[in-house]
């Protein structure tokens, strides 16, 4: 669903900007840009260069609403849920995109659910 989204928001060239927080190597910005999407920003905790930068992810190095989606999947291990997710929703332009992935019940399941911004 999300790859679905994210190839129909791109088709419609709403996407600038891509932002994806979280617990993985860059796996994120690969399989984005494989999906034909480009300007990925991805940021952890450690540097993985060249596809990640390192930053809180509490407290995201970025000025409010310059992206047009926000793409997570490292949610269900953040130490301040509730910030993590303000500083996502921060960051992302009003009427665009935040999806997270939450841990299911097994480890490797994953599922995306897609968050809306009010304005």
């Amino acid at each position: 669903m999300v790859q679905a989204l994210l190839w129909r928001s791109s088709r419609k060239a709403l996407l600038t900007g891509k932002l994806t927080a979280g617990k993985q190597p860059g796996y994120e910005v690969v399989a984005l840009q494989d999906s034909g999407v480009v300007d990925v920003t991805r940021v952890e905790v450690i540097d993985f260069p060249p596809l990640v930068k390192r930053a809180d992810l509490h407290n995201l190095p970025f000025f409010d609403e310059v992206f047009d989606l926000g793409f997570n999947t490292g949610f269900d291990a953040a130490l301040f849920p509730k910030r993590f997710v303000e500083e996502i929703e921060r960051t992302v332009r009003r009427g665009s995109v935040t999806a997270l992935a939450v841990g299911g019940k097994k480890a490797a399941e994953r599922r995306a659910q897609i968050i809306e911004l009010e304005d």
